[in-house]
């Protein structure tokens, strides 16, 4: 929990101006019960004949007015004061969702992964929002609670050192039962987190996944484990409100025996003596200090709350600081290289193996190949060869477990990761886009494109049509993750997103998939003249989108098997030839080959 408050930091004039104001707002609520024993003396002065009718009355307005004058001091301050609290607490709730989120964007996915979406969610939101409320509170309960409890006592001495006495007795009591229920809430709320967070994560699979669920019937299958989720969280948390339902009542109760304990001991002092003004000054000493009491109970009471919401934010502020301590593995170099300007677009894998962190085999094996600007090299194999896993290598997702991979004829380990990455572009598995428009989401990849530029790479993308038939153009809305947009549609504009940037070097991986065969024919086309000075690297599923590659890398366990042009691999590689025999018979190799040609040769003639 301390950890956290660093982020407190900024706000440090702030944080004084709110200590200054909750300190004169407990001075002022303690002055109250002192002018009230001056009005009771001034009554019973006049009652024994000590002052005039006339004296008593301006005495007593004297006093009233000053109360009032208090009052309206305390009203200003009970104004302010949370005022600048609430603006301390928001901007610190600001600051720590920030720094999480950044952080979160730094680390590498192996670190990302280890959290998952759905809890990174509830800690940036739920978790926060728990610590930010604890500060909120407790900023003004942690000054406020001793203050009045040092003012009261400070207020009571000279009273009578009896009452002290009722105070020392109930004030341990209190914060014995503070202390016991918090030890045994601190993991409670810890589960309760954890259960938030399994719900959210049903949630958001649920939700991402409903036409899965409906088109299979298993909605009442997943209502099940949703049930069985959110009923955990409701036992653990009125489990919770059973454990701190104590604190109130023994709070209570310790308040009302030191108010019968107060007026015992008045009771006492007074009793069998003759009523006279140090008896009576007596008796009105007995209502101030129930009072002040009054006034200490109350803020052992705020103080008892705050510790009711303390041990849940203090679970948070742990999940919360697991986030922000974690070390990214992928960093900088101390003395990063670049490369010289007149290599560019060359990628080389030597002997490049590759093993996931918690992983007890190898994903890749001394696996070769270069891949030179102004060519096309396509990766194929079977599901978990390890195609994603290459591709992932070059703009350092990971980093290689052994031997070299360069970029331009510098290991991608000397480069700065901006620099790096600033070669590449980058179409990933599943076609994402952000909210906003579709300008917007095309100047993802360089914020600097003009009209002109964007409207190139949609053209090349095969995006034209279907962008000018909306009315806003390239202003229209882009809805989350793109779902105005069918699954081809979104291929296209994440491909051109990629063309923007005029990178060294695209990526493509299995970014073809939603598209039909002449929308692929043409796109490649298309791409071939707009990536004629770069390099280009195609992971694909379909043999028919890879059949014109300058080379194409086979994978097989990890392994490069088989390297070369398409009619080189169908006679020499055996992975390859039943790769390709599961998608076509040899009358359809034939025939998509020669349609591909065709197809190619109108384009060219179109252009």
């Amino acid at each position: 929990m301390f950890k956290i408050l660093k982020f407190l930091a900024p706000m440090w004039w702030r944080i004084i101006i709110v200590v200054a104001l909750v300190a004169g707002q407990a001075y002022l609520q303690l002055l109250i019960p002192d002018y009230m024993q001056r009005i009771s003396e001034q009554m019973y002065a006049f009652q024994n004949g000590s002052i005039t009718r006339s004296v008593m009355v301006d005495n007593i307005w004297h006093y009233g007015l000053i109360m009032i004058a208090i009052t309206f001091g305390f009203m200003i301050i009970a104004v302010l004061a949370p005022f600048f609290n609430t603006r301390v607490a928001t901007e610190f709730g600001a600051n720590l969702r920030s720094n999480i989120f950044k952080h979160v964007q730094e680390v590498s996915l192996h670190e990302y992964q280890k959290f998952g979406t759905a809890s990174l969610l509830t800690r940036i939101v739920s978790d926060v929002r728990n610590v930010q409320d604890v500060v909120q509170m407790g900023i003004r309960i942690i000054i406020q609670s001793p203050m009045i409890l040092i003012i009261a006592i400070i207020k009571v001495i000279p009273l009578n050192v009896g009452y002290l006495w009722l105070i020392g007795a109930g004030v341990p009591i209190i914060l014995l039962a503070i202390g016991i229920i918090f030890h045994l809430a601190i993991p409670l709320f810890s589960e309760i987190q954890e259960r938030l967070e399994r719900v959210t994560l049903l949630l958001r699979q649920d939700l991402t996944g409903v036409r899965v669920v409906r088109a299979f019937n298993q909605q009442e299958r997943e209502n099940k484990f949703f049930d069985k989720a959110n009923h955990a969280m409701t036992d653990t948390i009125a489990k919770v409100g059973r454990t701190m339902s104590f604190l109130g009542p023994v709070v209570m109760i310790v308040m009302n025996v030191m108010f019968v304990a107060v007026f015992l001991v008045s009771f006492f002092v007074i009793d069998k003596q003759v009523i006279s003004e140090s008896t009576m000054n007596g008796f009105a000493s007995s209502i101030s200090v129930s009072m002040y009491v009054s006034q200490i109970m109350m803020s052992m009471l705020m103080l008892a709350v705050l510790f009711i919401m303390v041990p849940r934010a203090s679970a948070s502020a742990t999940r919360i600081n697991s986030v922000l301590v974690i070390k990214n593995s992928i960093t900088n170099p101390i003395n990063p290289k670049d490369s010289a300007p007149e290599v560019k677009g060359l990628v080389e894998f030597e002997h490049v193996t590759f093993q996931f962190p918690d992983s007890q085999e190898p994903t890749l094996v001394d696996v070769n190949f270069v891949v030179s600007a102004g060519t096309t090299t396509a990766i194929i194999g079977s599901t978990g060869s390890g195609k994603s896993s290459i591709i992932n290598l070059i703009p350092r997702f990971y980093d290689i477990s052994g031997g070299s991979l360069k970029i331009d004829g510098v290991d991608v380990r000397e480069y700065n990761i901006e620099v790096l990455r600033d070669k590449i572009g980058f179409v990933p598995q599943q076609a994402l886009l952000f909210s906003g428009s579709i300008r917007s989401n095309l100047l993802f990849g360089n914020s600097h494109a003009t009209d002109e530029d964007i409207w190139r790479a949609i053209e090349v993308a095969q995006a034209e049509h279907f962008v000018k038939e909306k009315p806003e153009g390239l202003d229209s809305e882009v809805a989350q993750g793109g779902k105005n947009f069918s699954g081809g549609q979104k291929q296209r504009l994440a491909i051109a997103r990629a063309l923007v940037k005029k990178p060294e070097i695209y990526i493509f991986d299995d970014s073809f998939s939603a598209l039909d065969f002449k929308t692929d024919i043409r796109l490649r086309s298309a791409l071939k003249n707009y990536t004629e000075n770069s390099a280009v690297i195609i992971v694909g599923q379909r043999v028919s989108s890879i059949m014109d590659a300058d080379q194409i890398v086979v994978l097989d366990d990890g392994k490069v098997v088989g390297i070369g042009k398409h009619n080189a691999l169908l006679r020499k590689c055996k992975v390859y030839q039943e790769i390709v025999a599961s998608q076509l018979d040899p009358d359809e190799v034939e025939k998509t080959k020669s349609m591909t040609q065709d197809l190619l040769a109108a384009e060219g003639g179109d252009r």
